[in-house]
This record gives C-alpha cells, sequence and structure tokens, in this order.
C-alpha cells in the first residue's frame, strides 16, 4: 500500500529557462508486498529513494532500486513496480521541461551523489516553507541545480563515440514531435534507414516489430492523456491523429479491452 506523506501541488508560476513549471512533490511510503502497473503523466519524474529496495520494469527495460538510488521517468512511459520485500520510502518530483532531453535507458536508475541528495532536501524544505515570495525561487533553484548534477554525471560516465541504438533515437524523435500515426516508410524518412534495418533494430530492442510498438506509445499515451490532460475522447483521438473518432474508440477497445469513453469515466469516478 502506499502512502503519501506528505505531497504538495501546482505552487509555481514562475518561469526558469528550461523548466516550463513543477507538478507536484511528494514524500511517500510504500509498505511491503507492494506492485502496480502504471503509466507516466505527461510529464518529468524524479525520484530519490530513501529507504528500501525493489525490482522496477520501465517500458521494458529491467532495474534494481535500491537506498541513495535516483530513478528518471520520462513521460507516458509504462512503469512496473513488482514486489518489494521491505519498507520503500522515496520523494518523488513531477515537473515540465518541453526542451528538456531524456536520459538513455542505461543512465534512468543510478547512485545519487551527494549533491544531489542535499538538492532533494532541499527542494522538499522549499515545498513546505511559508514564505510564499521565497517558495518559488528555491524550488526552481534547487530543482536546477538537481538537474545540472544528474546531466553532467552522465556525460562525464558517457563513453566517447559510443553510438545509441537506432531505434531509441527513432523513438525520442517520434515522441518528441509527437508522431502517433505514422507509416514504416515514415519511420525510414526519419531514422534514414531501410525498412529492414529498422525493424531488426527494434526487434532487438525490444522484442516487437515497429508497428507494434508505435500502437504501444500510441495507446499508452492515449491511456495517460485520459486520465491527466482533462481531454475528452474526441480531444484525444485528434491529438493521437485519429481522423474519427470512431477509429479511436474501436483500436482503445481491442487494446484495453474497454471503450475509451467509459475508461474516461471510469477514473473521474476515482
Amino acid at each position: 500500500m502506499r502512502s503519501i506523506l506528505a505531497k504538495n501541488k501546482g505552487f509555481f508560476p514562475v518561469e526558469f529557462s528550461v523548466i516550463d513549471g513543477i507538478s507536484s512533490l511528494s514524500l511517500s511510503q510504500i509498505e511491503a508486498g507492494h506492485t502496480n502497473l502504471t503509466t507516466v503523466p505527461p510529464d518529468h519524474n524524479i525520484q530519490l529513494i530513501l529507504e528500501g529496495r525493489y525490482s522496477l520494469e520501465i517500458d521494458g527495460h529491467q532495474y534494481s532500486v535500491k537506498s541513495g538510488d535516483i530513478i528518471y521517468y520520462e513521460a507516458m512511459e509504462k512503469v512496473f513496480w513488482k514486489h518489494n520485500n521491505v519498507r520503500v520510502k522515496f520523494y518523488s518530483l513531477v515537473f515540465t521541461a518541453s526542451q528538456l532531453d531524456s536520459l538513455p535507458w542505461e543512465n534512468r536508475v543510478f547512485p545519487g551523489t551527494a549533491k544531489m541528495k542535499k538538492s532533494f532536501h532541499e527542494l522538499y524544505a522549499c515545498s513546505i516553507d511559508d514564505m510564499k515570495m521565497r517558495k518559488p525561487y528555491g524550488l526552481y533553484g534547487h530543482l536546477l541545480i538537481l538537474l545540472e548534477e544528474m546531466f553532467s554525471q552522465y556525460e562525464s560516465n558517457k563513453k566517447g563515440g559510443a553510438k545509441k541504438e537506432l531505434w531509441w533515437s527513432i523513438e525520442k524523435e517520434l515522441r518528441r514531435q509527437e508522431l502517433y500515426r505514422i507509416t514504416l516508410l515514415d519511420l525510414c524518412d526519419i531514422g534514414g534507414f531501410s525498412k529492414a534495418t529498422i525493424n531488426r533494430s527494434c526487434r532487438k530492442c525490444l522484442g516487437k516489430s515497429p508497428m507494434d510498438r508505435l500502437r504501444q506509445i500510441r495507446m499508452e499515451t492515449a491511456k495517460a492523456f485520459l486520465m491527466y490532460s482533462g481531454m475528452n475522447v474526441s480531444m484525444v483521438a485528434q491529438k493521437l491523429g485519429y481522423g474519427r473518432i470512431h477509429e479511436f474508440s474501436r483500436e482503445f477497445k481491442e487494446y484495453y479491452k474497454i471503450p475509451p469513453r467509459s475508461y474516461l469515466l471510469k477514473n473521474q469516478n476515482l
């Protein structure tokens, strides 16, 4: 069972360079024996594990998480929290940053440095600060310090000249341009490679074809929009590139075994 010990939401109208806004900062506790499958909201999410350990899966990638680790999630990713044998306590920070590049899969879970941990503690202290004029600047300032430290460490650890797997580069571009309904020929134009090369790369990364992966991204994005964006079914269908709402409804029902309108109403009543 998850227990949110403290949470502050929507506190700050100020914009600071790469950061568009801070959505929430929470201190949470999850008791032993917890499992959960969810989709990341359409934001960035960074967590600091304060105590405990567990297994985690992000879009099919496996990680072992322990106390002191930092976890980075990107928008719309499918996250599977696997069984934990001990209580887990962590900070969770959700923010929007449209210009921020994501970390590669091999750097999504990593030991936090002393500077990162201090930034998280300072962020939480600022979130409960009663000084309204000081709070936004402290929060954004410490978040910038945290991001600078995270990406500096990534750059220093990155192997010079190492090539990224082709499919992840293509998928990153698809997400950036919000291209949810495209053909294999379109993928070839984006990646600059043949159908066979792109198909081989996708199967190597995910064990599925490019079209199956695109459908998965499209449906998980649809689910996240219905849960978090406030858009209705027609707006979500249009956002995802469907010419007709019934095409979207049919595919959503085939994938999740529930019509999108029913899914939306179900979550509105929670």
